[in-house]
Order: C-alpha cells, then structure tokens, then sequence
C-alpha cells in the first residue's frame, strides 16, 4: 500500500468517526459496515480511536493548538455526509499533528487512568499498551526514550524495538529496560510484578539504581517495595499471562482480602468482612472478572459464610464460631 492510499483510508476512518456521533441512517450503516470489513479499514478506524483517546489526555490549551494549526483541505467524500466532511478533515488533520508531533517529539506527559474496564491504547511508533480495570500511568515520549510511569494497577506492553530510543516502564521503585518485548508490569500493594512472554527486559532498582536481574521469556519476578526485597525470579506458566486481558481473575492460595480486592477493580462494589481475620483464609480458583456472584457462592459453601449485601456494599461473615 503506498502512502497516498494509506492517507486516504486514515481520512475515511475520520470521516465514518465523525459520522458515528449520530445514529446512521440505514443504508449509511450498511456502508461504514461494508467499509469496516477491510482489514486496513479497520486497522485504520481502531488506531484513530486510541489516537484519539490520547489526544484528550492533552490539556485543553494544547488541544486548541492543534486544532488551529490543523488546515482543511477539499476531500471528496460518500454522498450520505457531505456536511460533515469538513468537521472530517479538522479532526483528521489534528490528529495527524497531535501524533507526528504533540505526542512523538514533545516532552510532555500524558496521565491517563481506567475505572472498571481495561483499555488498549496504540502509541504512535506501533507500540500497545493494554491497561487493566483501576490502573494509572503516565507516558512520556523524548527524542532518546519512551518512557512509562505506572503508579497503579497492572498493564502489558507489546514494544516495537527501536535501538535509538528504549522503552522503559517505571513503577514507584523499579525501573524496566527494554528494546523490543513483549511483557506486563503490576504494581499492587506496594508489589511490582513483571512477567515476560517475549524478548527481555532489565530491571534497576530506582534507589541506588542498581541491576536487579535480566528477565528472558518466560521468566517472571516480583520485589516488595516495603522491605525493598527481592522476593523471587523465577519461570511462570506462559498460557495464563496476564490473564486480566480475557477478563479473568485467578488465584492460587491467595488471601481472601487480596482476592476481594482484586473484584472491587472490575466492580463498583465494596467489600466489608466481619467477625473474623480475612488473613487467615486462603482462596484458589479462577472466575469472570465481572462475575463476582460465582466467587461469593463458593465462599459461602466452602467457607460457610454469611453474604449480606447493601446496595455496593457486600458485608462477609462466619456463620459458625468455626472461624472466628
């Protein structure tokens, strides 16, 4: 595909974006989806969602900028829409500014933060970020590094190798190095968690910025930012990376408080336990992240607990003296 007739495609993927903020008549409906079995369309039209997205993380100041600098040109567009050709190119043109130079020169940084879903954004050098439900990060991008700062949640990042500027991804004490790799980074509980599926990474400790190990394909680590110690590095079972992008929560003798925190990422619910140590219950099994009625069900017949719920408010307690 030249460039010209990928320019025209990223137009059309504009146009069909500022279409879709109304309800389409019949017939356009069928056309946009027509259009959008294309492979290249739909490439084209998911990747100025993401842009998009990440445009609105500018401050408004700036997103004005880019809107005044953007300059209309006469495009020839479907029939169904004429009057919204203009408002088209606007947006594709600002965009197309927003991501040659706003976002892959500038040194500025982008804050962007999830609620209960998860989110994929595709960055402007092909690389992706996927963030879980309750996750926040920021994004910097400098003409030496792209850089990732993750101050809450868990996210993958699928890095497009680039020798002259690494990626790296930073929680509140490590510091992840890589070229080109495929990987995800959790910061929970003051742990940060790193699983590699492909490639390598090298990690530092920000304290004394000292290496703390080499990660190679299926290879994972864990450091426990309390203590600053390095808990362990050891392999990991491939097949179920970062199973939160399947929509799945999965534990294996974890804590019950832990496992209950885990569902309050996905669900706007909370949890209370009552008359006994939460810490003293362990749980294993995987559920639909969303599907928190499954996991109270076997809590109440395993456990024999009592679930009371309040409107959000899901109270949890013993039956019996058994656990008291």
């Amino acid at each position: 595909m030249t460039l010209n007739e990928q320019h025209i495609i990223d137009e059309q993927a504009a146009y069909w974006h500022i279409a879709n903020r109304e309800p389409l008549a019949n017939e356009a409906h069928n056309e946009f989806e027509r259009w959008l079995q294309k492979e290249e369309h739909r490439n084209a039209y998911d990747a100025l969602l993401q842009i998009e997205t990440l445009f609105q993380t500018l401050p408004q100041e700036m997103q004005n900028s880019l809107v005044q600098e953007s300059t209309p040109q006469k495009r020839v567009f479907t029939a169904y829409f004429k009057p919204l050709a203009a408002a088209a190119v606007v947006i594709f043109a600002c965009i197309g500014i927003f991501e040659a130079y706003a976002y892959s020169q500038f040194k500025r940084t982008h804050e962007i933060q999830t609620a209960y879903e998860a989110q994929e954004i595709l960055l402007p050098d092909a690389s992706k970020v996927r963030m879980d439900a309750s996750t926040k990060l920021s994004i910097t991008y400098y003409d030496t590094k792209r850089e990732v700062f993750l101050t809450q949640g868990q996210a993958t990042f699928e890095v497009t190798k680039n020798e002259k500027r690494p990626f790296i991804v930073k929680s509140p004490h490590l510091d992840v190095s890589v070229l080109g790799t495929y990987f995800s980074v959790s910061y929970l509980n003051d742990l940060t968690s790193i699983y590699v599926l492909n490639g390598s990474v090298q990690i530092n400790e920000r304290a004394n910025n000292a290496l703390l190990a080499t990660l190679k394909k299926g290879e994972s680590l864990v450091f426990d930012g309390k203590s600053a110690h390095l808990l362990f590095v050891k392999p990991f079972d491939t097949a179920k990376f970062a199973l939160w992008t399947k929509g799945i929560v999965s534990f294996d003798k974890t804590p019950l408080m832990q496992a209950l925190q885990s569902f309050g990422r996905y669900n706007d619910l909370a949890f209370v336990t009552s008359e006994f140590d939460p810490s003293l219950v362990y749980v294993t099994g995987s559920f639909q992240s969303k599907d928190v009625d499954k996991f109270l069900f076997a809590l109440r017949n395993i456990y024999s607990f009592k679930i009371e719920r309040h409107e959000k408010r899901i109270v949890i307690s013993p039956k019996t003296e058994a656990l008291k």
